[in-house]
């Protein structure tokens, strides 16, 4: 029902934690008791050894297929590399168990798929060890290969294999392969696993250019117009042409930057020469590498230095060959670790910390956070004729990340996994959200964009391309005159608009205030006037008076005022309606002497 009213209230779930808080000690138990305890099934291959060799080609190109009921998974193929090891996990939750065995079942790729069983290794559900958290991970055992006598390459073999019972808390569960995810394409399979990402340290960068000396320019009968461009990877700024327009230009501007860490580009300044009809001449250029820069914590003036000019021009042989002159430019150049650069709404932001760490407030405590699940979610795509959603959480607390595994073809996921981040300032935002994982194959996404939000948007952003654009753009702008002219007109055309809206809100305002004038301004000063001394009168009345003598003097007071006043609305000289009709009756007095 497209009319009914979502609720978005917050409401209360019982879920069956099973981890609780010792009334002594203020630590969680256990690393996963915020989230419901789930049980798997893990089958880890992790390699295989004196298998019988193809009759044809005398090589091994085995691959495992694993097969629990009606769920199958199949190990990476190994293009005959040297050693059969996979050191691959598989991983079932215990309630989708549609078989009382596991088989593993090794195949040659060389083969059609109805030949190419080399031999099989079943193991009974009753026989597999449940693992306790956090004990640690069961040591693989070689499990003979049961030769298939109808294949072309039957023969005997060992497989080195783990199985045992674990929970999401198990520390093969971040890497292991899910059954449930049979239907995702083998590309797409490592979309669907649990991450943890970290943002790169971002720095802001303070270049602040002062001056050049003994510039070359190519003509020397002109007034070299100058100006430095700056360029960090993607983005380039600029400087005003310098109103010195001689050798030795001034400019003493700066300009900002935002970079991350590792520094990879180097910081390039090109001082070019405006030469007219959109032409320039480069008069030297420099490359600083940013892991040189001075990083500073406190906002204290960086050193100015003299930084070498080179100039490179196109040699006899087509290549480039640099000309030494001694052209410099003196900058201030740093790196400003004492404040947080913003990544993420000023008013919803996760974290105020500075770049460098001296800044940093003692940590306050541990945040920890149980992703239990999700119920009621959207359908987002088609698959096979029906609607489903593969959904998958996003948590972000300053510059961690969590992206919690892929479940498919539900709405009611069930993730059940727990996440820590370091907390420093309580005065910040923990961000959710929930998306539908568009990487994955055999299905047809429902509109259009990536990894679309499951959801309503509280703020849809309606800003066009070139708006962004001009934003963005550089100053002075480093684009095309027609495309200036356009915005220019554009901001024209919205200040008419301004204007007009002005002018109507004037016309309105000045009709109210004509309600309180007379034609007469001694009348409206003397009506002033007489309110203050009515006020004044009324105040002491009020005192010594019962409260119906006091409305009583009151309205005989304000109609004396108005009356004695003459508002403009008595002072009109049409006449009434009786004696409109009365004056206009035909009458003998132009007969009368």
């Amino acid at each position: 029902m497209s009319g009914a009213k979502e609720d978005f209230s917050v409401k209360e779930i019982n879920p069956k934690i099973g981890g609780r808080i010792s009334g002594g000690n203020q630590n969680l138990t256990s690393s996963y008791d915020l989230v419901e305890q789930v049980q798997f099934l893990f089958v880890r291959i992790v390699k295989a050894r004196d298998l019988p060799l193809h009759p044809y080609s005398g090589l091994c190109d085995p691959y495992v297929e694993v097969s629990i009921g009606n769920y199958l998974g199949t190990t990476l193929y190994l293009d005959r590399k040297p050693g059969l090891e996979w050191n691959q996990v598989f991983a079932l939750t215990r309630d989708r168990m549609q078989s009382i065995s596991v088989k593993l079942s090794v195949r040659e790729k060389q083969l059609m798929i109805h030949e190419n069983l080399i031999g099989e290794v079943t193991v009974n559900l009753p026989d597999i060890h449940v693992g306790m958290t956090p004990d640690s991970a069961f040591a693989p055992q070689w499990y003979p290969v049961q030769p298939d006598k109808k294949g072309v390459v039957a023969g005997t073999g060992e497989l080195m294999v783990a199985v045992w019972f674990g929970t999401q808390a198990d520390e093969a569960f971040p890497d292991a392969w899910h059954f449930d995810t049979s239907t995702v394409s083998r590309e797409s399979l490592l979309n669907t696993r649990s991450k943890v990402y970290l943002s790169p340290t971002l720095w802001y960068l303070r270049v602040h250019i002062i001056q050049a000396q003994d510039l070359v320019p190519g003509t020397r009968n002109r007034k070299p117009e100058v100006y430095v461009k700056v360029n960090l990877g993607d983005v380039t700024l600029r400087t005003k042409v310098s109103s010195n327009k001689s050798v030795d230009p001034k400019w003493n501007e700066e300009l900002m930057f935002v970079t991350e860490e590792p520094f990879i580009h180097p910081l390039v300044f090109s001082v070019e020469d405006r030469l007219g009809n959109d032409m320039e001449e480069c008069l030297g250029k420099c490359k600083i590498n940013l892991s040189q820069v001075e990083q500073r914590m406190e906002p204290k003036p960086a050193g100015i230095k003299w930084y070498n000019l080179e100039k490179v021009l196109l040699g006899d042989d087509g290549l480039n060959k640099e000309v030494p002159f001694s052209s410099k430019l003196n900058m201030k150049i740093s790196l400003d670790g004492g404040y947080h650069v913003f990544d993420e709404p000023i008013h919803y932001s996760s974290d105020y910390r500075s770049t460098l760490k001296k800044g940093w407030k003692p940590m306050i405590g541990v945040l920890e956070l149980g992703i239990i699940g999700a119920s009621g979610l959207q359908p987002m795509k088609l698959r096979n004729g029906y609607e489903t959603t593969d959904a998958y959480c996003v948590t972000k607390y300053g510059p961690k990340w969590i992206k919690t595994r892929t479940v498919t073809n539900t709405f009611s996921p069930k993730w059940n996994e727990q996440y820590t981040w370091e907390v420093y300032d309580p005065y910040t935002v923990l961000t959710i959200g929930v998306f539908d994982d568009s990487h994955l194959q055999g299905g047809q996404v429902l509109g259009s964009g990536k990894d679309p939000s499951i959801g309503k948007l509280s703020l849809l952003d309606s800003a066009t391309a070139d708006e962004l654009d001009e934003e963005l753009d550089s100053f002075p702008s480093s684009r095309e005159a027609d495309v200036l002219g356009m915005r220019y007109d554009r901001l024209r055309n919205i200040a008419g608009r301004v204007m007009c809206t002005m002018g109507d809100l004037a016309n309105q305002a000045d009709k109210v205030h004509s309600l309180l004038n007379w034609h007469d301004r001694r009348i409206t000063s003397m009506f002033l006037i007489s309110c203050l001394l009515a006020s004044i009168f009324l105040f002491f009345l009020v005192r010594h008076a019962p409260s119906h003598r006091v409305i009583q003097n009151f309205l005989t007071f304000s109609v004396t005022v108005y009356v004695v006043s003459k508002y403009p609305s008595i002072r009109v000289d049409i006449p009434t309606v009786l004696l409109n009709v009365l004056s206009r009756l035909p009458t003998q007095a132009d007969y009368m002497l």
